[in-house]
């Protein structure tokens, strides 16, 4: 007696393959073109953030090289409510803050000239004035920070340049070549990108700018 073939009543092979592919589509989906996407945008944000950095730092280097008042008097914070809303961000000082500009005065004294004896910083580049706004603890100087029992609390400025060997920064003249007597201003902006970070997305911490006039 012939066996009777019993139907098969799992699922259709086609119906099996279509159900792995869908699954393997999604892990790809997950695991390469979500973090792919991310990073896209990451990048793409820094790169906005590096460009408005960029221009802030240089608007705010051309009014302080034009001597225009960014000091603690009445005229100075009058004209720093124009970089506060250029970059909200540096309205803050506290630690909270997110952004930090640091504007810098200095000459190069070579000679007895430019630098009367007794001088104890002959044949160095020293800071005239330094003014920073925003959160300081964010970065510090490129060339140095002026420590704030050097410089007049007001109007930022060196109250030793001469004597005060703290207020040194020679890191400059790898940047400029500067003769005796010569003066130079220097802007630098940071700006955290911390807001922009994502898990398992690697970002620049910040986005850093300067210029010198």
């Amino acid at each position: 007696m012939k066996a009777i073939p019993r139907p098969n009543r799992g699922m259709p092979d086609r119906v099996k393959r279509r159900g792995s592919i869908l699954v393997e589509a999604a892990l790809v989906i997950s695991l390469i073109f979500v973090p792919m996407a991310l990073a896209v945008i990451v990048v793409g944000l820094n790169m906005v953030r590096a460009i408005a950095t960029n221009q802030l730092n240089r608007d705010a280097g051309h009014i302080f090289a034009r001597g225009v008042d960014l000091t603690g008097s009445a005229n100075g914070l009058v004209n720093r409510g124009i970089l506060f809303q250029m970059a909200p961000a540096l309205r803050t000082t506290t630690t909270s803050g997110t952004a930090v500009l640091i504007l810098s005065w200095v000459e190069y004294l070579n000679s007895s000239t430019s630098c009367p004896s007794p001088c104890s910083n002959l044949g160095h580049v020293v800071f005239l004035q330094q003014i920073v706004l925003g959160n300081s603890a964010l970065r510090a100087s490129s060339f140095g920070t002026v420590p704030s029992g050097s410089k007049d609390a007001t109007t930022n400025k060196v109250t030793s340049p001469f004597s005060d060997t703290s207020v040194r920064a020679d890191g400059i003249l790898t940047y400029l070549t500067m003769s005796d007597g010569d003066t130079s201003y220097v802007s630098e902006a940071y700006f955290s990108s911390s807001d922009l970070a994502i898990a398992g997305i690697r970002s620049p911490p910040g986005t850093y700018a300067r210029a010198f006039f």
